[in-house]
């Protein structure tokens, strides 16, 4: 499944690819078999789990995180990633060799470990008809989420949808036609869209006022 890029000034939905993998990746775009230690280049294409404006996220940090733990442990069964937030560490160190136990009080980040670290059974075409489907410009009324955050962090337009979507995807849960691995996917896919187009210059402190952009979902790969 081929990734669509990102226009500016919209916001697109992106689909991660969730067929349980062991390449981890490294900065300056190098992936890290965990089993050969053998560096390879990543898809340019897939977003990574990293990729998401979070205060404290230990990307930059992961390969001194493995040399102090080579170092000090050597060998090991299990890693507890206590305060995981965007869940970089835990993947980066989650292997076939590896049981990966990751922690978070915020439940948004407790959705896309979900996503992007459990293992468990979905159904690829079910995502992608769907986020067909979010793609449609058919969301035009007010919601909790435009009324609450239109015009601040979003749009009126892009809120209404964002909230529509949201409010979709949990009716679809709660009608049992999405298990919680896939309603964990659809969520990720959101909150990773809507990080994007967000009318903030960094973290979500403050907001930008007065900006206005289309927000417009489309299918792009989540890499595991």
């Amino acid at each position: 499944m081929s990734t669509k890029s990102i226009l500016h000034g919209q916001l697109k939905m992106e689909f991660y690819d969730t067929s349980y993998n062991f390449n981890k990746y490294m900065p300056e775009s190098h992936s890290f078999d965990l089993l050969s230690r053998t560096p390879k280049k990543t898809n340019q294409n897939l977003i990574d789990i990293h990729q998401r404006r979070y205060l404290g996220n230990k990307y930059s940090v992961l390969n001194l995180i493995e040399h102090i733990i080579k170092n000090e442990i050597s060998e090991y069964k299990s890693i507890c990633d206590i305060f995981a937030g965007t869940g970089t560490v835990g993947n980066y160190f989650n292997s076939k060799n590896v049981e990966v136990v990751s922690n978070d009080l915020l439940y948004s980040n407790y959705i896309t470990l979900n996503a992007f670290l459990s293992d468990e059974h979905y159904d690829e075409n079910k995502i992608e008809e769907l986020l067909e489907y979010f793609n449609q410009d058919i969301y035009a009324y007010d919601n909790y989420f435009s009324k609450h955050f239109g015009d601040k962090y979003y749009s009126i337009e892009n809120s209404r949808k964002i909230g529509a979507i949201r409010e979709e995807i949990e009716e679809l849960f709660a009608q049992k036609k999405l298990t919680f691995k896939e309603k964990s996917i659809l969520i990720t896919s959101l909150i990773y869209a809507m990080d994007k187009i967000a009318n903030t210059v960094g973290h979500y402190d403050a907001y930008i006022k007065k900006e206005n952009k289309t927000i417009i979902f489309k299918i792009k790969e989540i890499e595991y």
